[in-house]
């Protein structure tokens, strides 16, 4: 009886072990590309990725995955929503994919992953639907691959859908039209850096001080209302590091005139009789202190 069990156990730890083996022949010179089968994995925000079967069980131990949905997980990530040329972009929803998890010999796949991503729609957007495709660089920034995902629709749900063959980042984008806002501190001594943020829509960028040591200039889609959050870095007189975190609708306003269309009728400031500045979500000048 014993004998049976001992051998009963032996027989399950096997299936099991096979069940976690390479269903193809892996040979050590397997060409993965003749090799049709598939294999689909989910992730936790619904991103779909799909192998080929035999290829995905000889890295699978190697492959670390990331969605890229909240600014929490841009900043986490060393991500803005700027490409390589300093405009801003309205994100479909990013991905990573590396090979660095394990100990894997090649830094790409024979046959691409097919990606699809739930597209990452947001009420501050529009109708806009985020197609161009662009890979993260070093800087975390976005270079223009000059191609466009492909939207499809299944079950309801709306993807872009594209393929990844080496590790990286990757996202489908828009630009956004913005224009140029002036940061100014009053106490403040001088500022290092401003970062600007939002979850709608998906923003992280950051701006540099110029010529000017208590002056930042950095550029904001008109579609930002209160939503927005900005961090400061600087020092005061003494050279003490200062941070600083408040909401855009906590920072003074000047009301100068911009091209961001009104959201009402109401006059915040004339000027000399002809130039009425009407009420807007984003003015031309803060003072963030």
């Amino acid at each position: 009886m014993k004998k049976f069990a001992l051998l009963f156990i032996y027989c399950i730890s096997a299936l099991v072990l096979n069940a976690q083996k390479n269903p193809c022949n892996t040979d050590v010179n397997i060409d993965y590309t003749k090799e049709k089968a598939d294999t689909t994995i989910t992730l936790t925000n619904g991103t779909q990725l799909t192998f080929n079967r035999c290829e995905f069980f000889d890295v699978r131990y190697c492959l670390a995955f990331t969605e890229i949905r909240t600014v929490q997980d841009l900043q986490s990530n060393g991500l803005t929503t700027m490409d390589s040329d300093g405009n801003m972009l309205l994100s479909c929803g990013m991905f990573t994919i590396n090979f660095n998890k394990g100990d894997c010999t090649k830094p790409c796949l024979d046959v691409p992953v097919r990606i699809r991503i739930p597209l990452l729609t947001s009420k501050c957007a529009g109708s806009k639907t985020p197609r161009r495709m662009y890979k993260a660089t070093l800087n975390g920034k976005w270079e223009d691959l000059k191609t466009e995902a492909k939207i499809i629709e299944i079950d309801g749900i709306t993807y872009s859908e594209f393929y990844m063959k080496c590790g990286g980042g990757i996202n489908c984008d828009q630009r956004l039209s913005t224009i140029r806002v002036k940061f100014k501190a009053k106490h403040i001594k001088k500022l290092t850096s401003l970062n600007l943020s939002s979850n709608c829509p998906l923003i992280n960028a950051d701006f540099e001080t110029g010529r000017r040591k208590n002056i930042i200039y950095a550029k904001v889609p008109c579609m930002l209302a209160d939503s927005i959050v900005i961090k400061v870095k600087g020092e005061d007189k003494n050279g003490n590091t200062v941070t600083l975190s408040k909401k855009l609708s906590e920072c003074r306003p000047k009301y100068k005139v911009t091209l961001c269309n009104p959201i009402s009728r109401k006059i915040m400031r004339n000027i000399l009789g002809f130039f009425k500045v009407r009420e807007r979500n984003i003015y031309r000048k803060y003072i963030i202190d």
